[in-house]
């Protein structure tokens, strides 16, 4: 199998995985490399491995390369070994915008993970609260002024550079303390604080 080539290593990955080099006799610029348990396992039986089967193994230690560690597997099989498919759970959530808690089901954890919605606002407990948080983005009074903590205003030491409008005495806000986002109704308790 591998008599045409010449054979360095095994050498350590930066990942801690084993590769060897392989290096044509005929043609010495001709080199590749091969993972070592792969050729571990493909020296044994005899031939090469198909497209579709992976070296996996079995005590999940990549350092153990013992021939009865390894095994041959099917791709999808190897993959969903170390990739398990996540299990969700019925779990309370506060709403992002009325901040009541309510119970997030499964069914509903599922669809924003198959939207690819996590880095969205939300999660919203009604479609009154999600359509009412889209109003105000819509009319330019949510969104703009959103306060992170680790600024210098969070200390109460210098005003953020907002603009705020003049005559507008109330706005109001989305709260996420989880990502560092404060909640302000009222831009004069805000200036008083300060």
């Amino acid at each position: 199998m591998y008599s045409d080539y010449r054979i360095y290593g095994p050498y350590v990955n930066k990942d801690k995985r084993k590769r060897i080099v392989l290096v044509s006799k005929k043609d010495c610029h001709q080199k590749t490399s091969v993972s070592y348990p792969k050729y571990l396992v493909e020296t044994s039986i005899g031939r090469y491995l198909n497209v579709n089967e992976q070296i996996h193994h079995k005590d999940g230690d990549f350092s153990n390369d013992e021939i009865s560690n390894l095994e041959i597997v099917k791709l999808g099989k190897h993959q969903r070994l170390h990739n398990p498919p996540k299990v969700f759970e019925d779990k309370l959530t506060k709403c992002f915008w009325c901040h009541k808690l309510f119970l997030m089901t499964k069914k509903h954890q599922f669809h924003r993970r198959a939207k690819r919605t996590q880095n969205r606002p939300g999660p919203f407990c009604s479609r009154k609260c999600s359509g009412k948080y889209g109003q105000s983005i819509q009319a330019g009074t949510l969104g703009m002024n959103l306060l992170k903590f680790g600024e210098t205003f969070a200390n109460g030491n210098a005003e953020p550079s907002l603009k705020i409008q003049e005559g507008v005495e109330t706005r109001r806000e989305a709260s996420r303390t989880d990502e560092g986002i404060v909640q302000r109704t009222n831009i004069e308790r805000w200036r008083s604080k300060s």
